[in-house]
């Protein structure tokens, strides 16, 4: 058996969703591609994109959260991904921001990424911070 659900809710100022993704162990993709079995993927997300005036260059600011985890059937955690971010949006089309991430990784297996190169089984945790901007694509030169 696989299964999904998805709640949301959205409005001009605020986002917020929940998945939720079951697949049993035994699943069969006949007819497709499953990256994982035997896992539950729980996805939240949250934003909230407020238009504060006064600023005439600014046409909104957002700020965001998203956290997915992957638990196995028997309920213990597998990975889990977070993030965290605010955004600009400016009236000339440009975009910039900053994020900051943490992730965990529990591997069951050695994990070969290379022939010369394999992970040995444990729990991997790793952040990072970084920043991003995106000019106007209608310009002659964009960045």
């Amino acid at each position: 058996m696989a299964a999904q659900l998805r709640v949301a809710w959205q409005s001009d100022l605020w986002r917020a969703s929940f998945d939720l993704t079951h697949i049993d162990p035994e699943f069969r993709a006949d007819l497709g591609f499953v990256l994982r079995q035997d896992v539950v993927r729980r996805v939240y997300r949250a934003s909230w994109n407020p238009r504060p005036g006064g600023i005439p260059w600014l046409r909104s600011v957002n700020f965001s959260a998203n956290q997915t985890t992957f638990h196995d059937t028997h309920g213990e955690l597998v990975t889990r991904e977070s993030w965290a971010g605010a955004f600009l949006n400016t009236e000339a089309g440009d975009f910039g921001g900053v994020i900051g991430a943490s992730f965990f990784e529990r591997l069951d297996l050695p994990f070969q990424i290379h022939p010369e190169v394999t992970i040995p089984p444990g729990e991997y945790r790793f952040r990072y911070l970084y920043s991003l901007f995106r000019s106007f694509a209608g310009r002659w030169v964009s960045i």
